[in-house]
């Protein structure tokens, strides 16, 4: 029979849980395949090919899935659970040793990046435009429709430092243009949350990735 122990925090409209079964604990991912698929089930799918994508080049530092179906609404992938692992965020809190967490993180990075996939001219100048510029200008809009809690002084000072940072966004992108960067393998979404920090074993594990990357 199996029990859930615990509710995670699920991210990309998803719900994640540990659950054991006998002897044998593992984490589910669900995500719902009638509601908001866009945002939801392709995220969700992309970041499967992914965890598998690193699991074959990094299997040490990544999690292997175990098993992925349907269950109602739903659709779920289970990784298993790690005991004595907690997130980098929390092991920084507990004391853990930031030289030995960096060190590790450098060594793992430095892997990553020697899978190069080649030089793609353009997708710099892409992620600038998506992940840089874009949400300035949705914060731009947020003042002019006036829906920030700002008083007068702080919106025109945060008005100003959003247009000037836009214009330099512009002009990074003129120079970025032509630039070819040489993309390797990435995590996608590397954050102290999103790495695991194995106590037992001192190692890092990539949990959550990321696929939906605008450049690697």
């Amino acid at each position: 029979m199996m029990d859930i122990l615990k509710v995670l925090k699920g991210g990309s409209l998803s719900r994640t849980i540990v659950i054991q079964d006998g002897g044998r604990k593992f984490v589910r991912k669900f995500i719902s395949h009638k509601i908001n698929r866009e945002f939801g089930l392709v995220r969700w799918q992309s970041q499967i090919r992914k965890l598998q994508l690193l699991n074959k080049f990094v299997p040490q530092n990544s999690v292997a899935i175990e098993k992925i179906g349907l269950f109602g609404d739903d659709y779920f992938y289970d990784i298993p659970y790690y005991d004595n692992a907690i997130n980098c965020y929390e092991a920084l809190l507990d004391g853990e040793n930031i030289d030995l967490l960096a060190e590790e993180m450098a060594v793992l990075l430095s892997k990553m990046a020697a899978i190069e996939y080649g030089k793609n001219q353009g997708a710099l100048n892409i992620y600038l435009s998506e992940e840089v510029r874009a949400p300035l200008e949705m914060a731009l809009k947020a003042v002019n429709e006036n829906s920030l809690t700002l008083t007068g002084s702080e919106m025109a000072l945060f008005s100003d430092a959003v247009s000037r940072g836009l214009v330099l966004v512009d002009d990074l992108l003129q120079d970025t243009k032509e630039t070819a960067l040489n993309e390797s393998l990435t995590h996608g979404n590397l954050t102290l949350e999103n790495v695991l920090w194995n106590k037992e074993l001192r190692k890092i594990i990539m949990i959550d990735p990321y696929a939906e990357t605008y450049c690697e």
